[in-house]
């Protein structure tokens, strides 16, 4: 897990819940019969920004291969795409939203052309943390179903290929992929506790390396393969819908995870109420390279050094997240054992002011410096917050 200063935790944007087998996302295809190109991307805050042609103009996108493909309105609107149907989608945090949906005539990812991909149409204003990237949408599995896919984050380049003969997948770890109906998402089988096998969606959109479910996590709890770290409460994530509840979050550390042949000991992971599958996040990336065969159905992982990865000592740094309000900022999850928890610090309070910046009303400004990390890259963090009896209270939050 990513050792995070940021306040805010965005996972997973949302995901195909419960459409009918004929309005599926999976339309479209890839023009060349045969194709091999290697991609440049960025990686800002814990997301793979890439440069798709639309148009005749090069836009960013995030690519998630835990969504479908989707755009902001205002891209919609120019390329003159026409509503063709509208979706029921579930975001991270369980929240519905009823989203249009287009077909993308054509677009350009590096010297591949996709044509008549479906994408659903973001609002603007339920959409605006993405923006924080300076994106025009997100690239998804139901694109990327006709190729393979290889991420080097080290190297910060991406492959996709028609031939898996022509990667180099020597020494890799492989097991099988499944691809759900809808929009492609892919899952793999991940091992937990030796001999207990879960299905884990491959979700570049979420920072962390692991996210076990609760479902998930049962076996080895009872095994004692698992075992509780710390205990917060508030809300962790923030989603398409933004309508995460308050509840009790629990991290976890597990002792042996595995992905074919390699093992990876004591990594970290919060189970959330409202997950419904276990993720292998874009995290993974920082042990080696990943690669999502969607059309021979086989996930393979390159260590960049060994077979057996040691995770990480987690830290909760300052032990809270900011979380938006409709018109302000309050605390979010704060974790019991924490500078935070320690001085008293609850979920729900009011956000006054953070190194002295006015945080009191929320706008998009300081919710793009919030995402990006500003205000949260020293040791000590200087904010105000309003309590319960309405009064501003000026604490000093450490790391430790």
């Amino acid at each position: 897990m990513i050792n995070r200063l940021l306040p805010l935790l965005l996972l997973l944007l949302f995901w195909n819940c419960g459409l009918q087998a004929q309005n599926h996302l999976n339309e479209g295809r890839v023009v060349q019969n045969t194709f091999h190109d290697t991609i440049p991307f960025e990686f800002i805050q814990g997301k793979m920004v890439v440069a798709l042609e639309i148009g005749g103009k090069l836009r960013k996108f995030i690519l998630d291969t835990g969504a479908p493909c989707a755009v902001f309105e205002h891209l919609q609107q120019e390329i003159g795409a026409k509503i063709t149907y509208r979706d029921s989608l579930k975001d991270a945090s369980g929240g519905i939203s009823e989203l249009d949906r287009i077909k993308i005539k054509s677009f350009k990812f590096g010297q591949i052309e996709f044509r008549n991909i479906p994408a659903v149409v973001m609002r603007e204003q339920t959409g605006s943390m993405l923006k924080c990237w300076g994106i025009d949408g997100l690239i998804g599995s139901n694109a990327l179903r006709n190729c393979i896919l290889q991420i080097d984050l080290k190297a910060k380049r991406l492959i996709l290929s028609s031939d898996p003969d022509k990667l180099d997948l020597s020494n890799s770890a492989t097991v099988p992929l499944h691809l759900d109906d809808n929009q492609s998402n892919p899952f793999l089988e991940l091992t937990l506790s030796e001999d207990h096998v879960i299905p884990a969606l491959v979700d570049t959109g979420d920072e962390d390396a692991f996210s076990i479910s609760k479902e998930d996590s049962a076996i080895p709890l009872e095994r004692q393969t698992a075992r509780l770290i710390n205990v917060g409460h508030g809300k962790m994530i923030i989603s398409l819908t933004e309508s995460q509840q308050e509840q009790w979050c629990r991290l976890f550390s597990y002792d042996t995870l595995t992905i074919g042949t390699t093992h990876f000991l004591n990594f970290t992971s919060i189970p959330g109420a409202e997950q419904d599958h276990s993720y292998v996040g874009i995290g993974l990336g920082a042990y080696g390279i990943i690669t999502l065969d969607y059309l021979n159905k086989q996930f393979h992982f390159q260590s960049y050094d060994k077979k057996i990865i040691e995770g990480e000592k987690y830290s909760v740094g300052y032990g809270l997240f900011i979380y938006p309000a409709e018109d302000h900022y309050v605390i979010g999850n704060v974790w019991n054992d924490s500078p935070a928890g320690r001085l008293g610090l609850k979920s729900g309070y009011k956000i006054w002011s953070i190194e002295g910046v006015d945080f009191s009303k929320r706008t998009p400004t300081l919710d793009c410096e919030l995402t990006m990390g500003e205000h949260t890259s020293k040791d000590f963090i200087n904010l105000e917050y309003v309590n319960e009896q309405g009064v501003v209270v000026a604490v000093s939050i450490g790391m430790k």
